[in-house]
């Protein structure tokens, strides 16, 4: 494992309702970096995560009588756990109710004996998706929001790639230049450029991109009735 020894700050917390297993885990996580808590109350479960953060929760399917999954369902359907990834810790001989532990939002299981390198490769690979997963939603919804702004500001608004090829206008854009979006898409925004701009613009966006640079230019929109509107254009390179 490529962080093994030098994971960080990331905290886990292990239930289970034998004490010796509990402690061999925190032993053996503790060696790899990982802050620990140990926990052998399931009726805990939710006030202890709710006092401090963690970023796993290593949970059994079999507690006292009590099944993990039903564990695994509040803390899925808590929003104040929503940042928690879970790994179930399975009997050797389960089966049946694996797939279930998916449909319920497990990240992953390990099965008893534990091996320690596997509980420490599973428990690293099912925090950093779940972080990538995290990062991605959170990109989604300030993306989601973007857009939402970008449709009602009183400005045309676009973006393309370095080959000048369009990916988005916004409806002051679209109403400016005469077209859709659809219409806009890939080289179809040229199609909104005055002929006798074309030849400038194209030479001033070649400019830009091979100067690393941004772009500044006035220019002409005619639309399909042949009506002409003058802009000034303005790009700014947004790095990835």
């Amino acid at each position: 494992m490529g962080n093994s020894l030098n994971r960080g700050s990331e905290h886990i917390l292990v239930l289970d309702e034998d004490e010796h297993f509990v402690s061999h885990c925190c032993a053996c996580l503790n060696k790899y970096g990982y802050s620990t808590h140990a926990l052998s109350d399931s009726n805990l479960l939710l006030e202890t995560l709710a006092k401090q953060e963690f970023e796993l929760v290593l949970l059994p399917v079999h507690f006292r009588g009590i099944k993990g999954i039903e564990l695994l369902k509040k803390i899925k359907s808590t929003n104040e756990f929503k940042n928690i990834a879970v790994v179930m810790v399975a009997p050797d001989n389960m089966d049946n109710s694996i797939a279930e532990l998916f449909e319920c939002d497990a990240e992953d299981y390990i099965r008893k004996p534990i091996n320690d390198t596997e509980l420490c490769a599973r428990v690293e690979c099912s925090i950093d998706v779940f972080q990538n997963k995290r990062m991605q939603e959170k990109h989604s919804h300030a993306n989601d929001q973007l857009n939402a702004l970008t449709q009602v500001a009183p400005i045309g608004i676009y973006t393309t790639d370095t080959l000048g090829k369009c990916t988005y206008v916004n409806e002051c854009w679209q109403n400016m230049a005469g077209m859709s979006l659809q219409q806009a898409q890939d080289d179809g925004w040229q199609e909104a450029l005055h002929p006798d701009d074309k030849d400038e613009v194209f030479a001033a966006w070649d400019k830009m991109v091979e100067s690393n640079g941004n772009w500044g230019k006035d220019y002409r929109f005619i639309d399909s009735a042949g009506k002409t509107r003058w802009v000034h254009g303005l790009v700014k390179k947004i790095m990835n």
